[in-house]
């Protein structure tokens, strides 16, 4: 391929990407009942684009609530907020092939892939949606999509993303499911995205441990992988 579409290839996975690391800080996030311990990882790339990973661990059994979306959130649960400022859907290195000075906008949105680690009691089943509960009857409900990790353990993706500082309600055929990989569609946004799936780690190992924030997190989410579509 040529031209604009070739552009939209660019893309980011962080495997070899050092970020900043924060000290963990208590923290109050919105539209939730308990506080988390929070521990944040940022970099600046040469593009301009920021990118921030925030990993908050509730504190005590509680609630989310974002812009009508309701779910529960047990203790030790993480949240991984994942925070992007300055992207240009222009394409790679942010050159665009547009004509009489304008730039063309190459791409639609994004494409976030959270390459996701299944508890050891799943073996090597693929992820699956929750039993008895589709994509659609989840959000129909006011819940988030419940990936299932065995042993207790559960990966939501929440159908609601911040972009721009406003609200918008994802398609139930906007999170998809392939063998171990969970990939969540996102429209085009001007200058700011937020988005957070929860983990729940279950029963394996015990969520109370006081390390979970620094060990199991990674250890649940491998890679995250953003393409332009």
């Amino acid at each position: 391929m040529s031209g604009p579409n070739n552009e939209k290839k660019h893309k980011k996975d962080f495997q070899t990407t050092t970020f900043g690391k924060k000290p963990a800080a208590n923290v109050v996030k919105n539209g939730t009942r308990p506080g988390f311990q929070k521990q944040e990882m940022n970099k600046d790339f040469s593009d301009g684009v920021n990118v921030t990973f925030e990993w908050l661990q509730a504190e005590q059994d509680g609630f989310i609530e974002q812009d009508g979306e309701n779910d529960t959130i047990k203790a030790g649960s993480l949240k991984l907020t994942l925070k992007i400022q300055g992207w240009k859907f222009c394409g790679k290195d942010r050159v665009c092939n547009g004509t009489g000075g304008s730039p063309a906008v190459v791409s639609n949105g994004l494409k976030v892939c959270f390459d996701v680690k299944p508890r050891k009691s799943k073996g090597t089943a693929a992820l699956s949606r929750v039993s008895g509960r589709t994509a659609s009857q989840s959000r129909g409900m006011n819940k988030p999509d419940k990936i299932d990790l065995g042993s207790n353990g559960a990966c939501k993706f929440s159908f609601k993303a911040l972009l721009d500082d406003n609200w918008v309600t994802l398609g139930t055929n906007d999170i998809t499911i392939a063998n171990k990989t969970v990939c969540v569609k996102f429209p085009r946004f001007n200058s700011t995205f937020e988005y957070d799936p929860t983990l729940e780690l279950g029963d394996e190992p015990d969520s109370s441990s006081a390390n979970i924030l620094a060990a199991n997190a990674i250890a649940a989410i491998l890679l995250v992988v953003i393409t332009m579509l």
